[in-house]
């Protein structure tokens, strides 16, 4: 088992850990739905949101810079 493995189980260990104590219900509203959920998955799930919205965020600038660095290339 490598390095990058062990550190991946640790990293998922730490959020099932985080997820499963974290289990009072909370109550959500978002674009007019309203639902409950635990704690922890709803904080698991804006952080994987979040990293979500970064990502696409981040593609789009990449994608309109590209040109100015093609140019500069030449």
């Amino acid at each position: 088992m490598g390095r990058s493995e062990r550190r991946s189980r640790g990293v998922l260990l730490v959020l099932l850990i985080v997820v499963l104590v974290n289990e009072d219900a909370t109550q959500i509203s978002l674009l007019g739905v309203d639902f409950t959920m635990p704690k922890g998955v709803a904080t698991l799930f804006s952080a994987a949101v979040g990293v979500l919205v970064m990502a696409l965020i981040g593609g789009v600038r990449i994608h309109q810079i590209r040109p100015t660095f093609d140019k500069r290339r030449r």
